[in-house]
């Protein structure tokens, strides 16, 4: 398969029109058209506005990835547990910005650093003298 063979399934899958793309990603209907018949290339602000429009990776546009999901279910399960836990153990209320993401990211990365000292010393106290 093709970027232009995939970009036009995507669309056809969408229910979009060449034109709704194209108003959506602010260039002309036959810049789209381009795109879908390989006579042009996106830019790369347009191939990640067209990912984000898609809800694909960029990799899957580029025929990169078979996989058109930018996440697994199991890692996004894995994020909706850890911010369920981080609001009930009152590390955070609601994201709202990225200094709350970083900040909930840097409590994370400490906190596993704190597992896996622990886990030295319980497995192997014998050498911790």
């Amino acid at each position: 398969m093709t970027f232009a063979n995939r970009l036009k399934e995507l669309r056809i899958q969408n229910q979009l029109t060449q034109n709704q793309v194209a108003d959506k990603l602010m260039v002309s209907r036959s810049t789209i058209g381009k795109y879908e018949t390989g006579l042009a290339y996106p830019d790369f602000e347009k191939l990640v506005a067209l990912a984000n429009l898609y809800n694909c990776s960029t990799d899957y546009l580029l025929c990169l990835s078979n996989s058109p999901k930018r996440h697994s279910e199991i890692q996004l399960k894995l994020v909706d547990k850890i911010v369920t836990l981080s609001v009930s153990e009152g590390l955070i209320s609601n994201i709202n910005n990225e200094k709350e993401y970083d900040k909930l990211y840097e409590d994370i990365k400490t906190a596993y650093k704190t597992i896996k000292l622990i886990k030295r010393i319980v497995i192997n106290p014998s050498t911790n003298k």
